[in-house]
């Protein structure tokens, strides 16, 4: 609402201008009056001419900057909603291997370079971050409506077995990690808030 309320307030700002500068003109032209012959007078109209031109072309110059900053607003709320779309969590299985995770994508659009770099461990009293290494190889491409899971296994080996204990509470989330198409990379955790 400010922003509109701004732009309103620039175009009479800017149209104001345009009279004012017209008035200006007008009026230093009707004070030479006396001064000008009628060959003077073709050239105060090609004068005219010419700052009417200028004044057309500002005008599309500023409309089109308009237009585009609006566009790539509207593009960039657009990725913003498409990395909400994607989720993560705890599968639910987990063995020596490590813990199970998908990624889902609920959107309308595909995203690359899917990964899952850590799982932030939720305890009743504090919430720590395991760094993961997946066992398989990073997503390529995940399409609109598809889930792909895969086995993440910490990187410090002496924290699997803490980290089984509290997958059986339901503790962990995934920290995921992908590209739009616009080449942002996001980081999810689980279904928070993604940032770039």
């Amino acid at each position: 609402m400010r922003r509109e309320r701004r732009s309103i307030r620039d175009v009479r700002k800017s149209t104001w201008a345009i009279f004012g500068t017209i008035a200006f003109v007008v009026l230093v032209t009707y004070a030479l009056r006396r001064w000008l012959s009628p060959g003077d007078w073709a050239g105060v109209g090609q004068w005219f001419g010419g700052l009417g031109a200028l004044i057309a072309a500002w005008v599309a110059l500023r409309i089109a900057s308009d237009e585009r900053r609006r566009e790539s607003r509207r593009d960039a709320e657009r990725l913003r909603v498409q990395a909400f779309s994607i989720v993560g969590g705890v599968a639910g299985s987990e063995d020596s291997n490590g813990v199970q995770v998908f990624v889902r994508n609920t959107g309308p659009e595909p995203v690359v370079n899917i990964d899952v770099v850590a799982l932030h461990v939720i305890g009743r009293s504090e919430t720590f971050v395991v760094e993961c290494a997946p066992t398989s190889e990073r997503r390529q491409v995940l399409l609109p409506g598809e889930e792909w899971r895969t086995w993440v296994k910490p990187t410090n080996e002496d924290l699997t077995s803490e980290l089984l204990l509290k997958v059986m509470d339901g503790g962990p989330v995934p920290e995921v990690v992908f590209d739009d198409l616009a080449a942002t990379r996001w980081y999810r955790i689980g279904d928070g808030v993604p940032r770039s």
